[in-house]
């Protein structure tokens, strides 16, 4: 399926804002190429506004993108404003996920597992912990605190962690990509 790059506007109902899909860059889509399709709002055309106006088929298209989107994974709206936050957040951050792996995987590697064996423990920890973010809906820090234990050996990786910074280089990375993305 061939898709154009310029912007194609699709309008909306008269509640609901038009929406614009954009495709950044990609001469063509399959299952391997689908990279972001943007999901842009703007003002409501209001009441006031003609009728073929606010009843415009588009939104049925939108509609069904989305809901084919969901059909194999999760599609979101997201206003544009947030587009590069997006990028810093879902775009880029599998390999501030993978570099976490490895870390991890190298220090038990340090310790004496056999690395295949630690690439699955570590890659399994984060599946698990991330399924439990999504799943409970308690706040990662909540989940945090419920791993450690008064005294307890994660209480110390975490203080370790905190001390070295993890957090403000995970924000800061995360900002410079976000800019970056704002640059392109």
């Amino acid at each position: 399926m061939k898709v154009s790059k310029k912007e194609t506007q699709l309008t909306a109902s008269d509640r609901l804002p038009y929406e614009k899909f954009l495709q950044k860059g990609a001469e063509s889509l399959s299952d391997a190429e689908l990279l972001a399709i943007m999901l842009r709002t703007g003002p409501d055309p209001g009441p006031d506004a003609p009728q073929a106006f606010r009843d415009c088929p588009a939104l049925a298209l939108a509609e069904q993108v989305l809901s084919l989107l969901r059909s194999f994974g999760i599609a979101s709206v997201v206003p544009e404003r947030l587009m590069d936050v997006v990028v810093g957040v879902s775009g880029s951050s599998p390999a501030y996920v993978f570099m976490f792996i490895e870390a991890m995987a190298d220090e038990a590697v340090a310790a004496g597992m056999p690395r295949k064996q630690a690439y699955e423990f570590a890659a399994q920890s984060v599946l698990g912990s991330a399924k439990m973010v999504l799943e409970t809906g308690k706040h990662p820090g909540e989940l945090k605190d419920m791993v450690c234990s008064p005294g307890g050996t994660t209480i110390q990786a975490v203080k370790v962690l905190e001390e070295k910074g993890m957090r403000a280089a995970v924000m800061d990375a995360m900002d410079a990509c976000i800019e970056k993305s704002k640059c392109m």
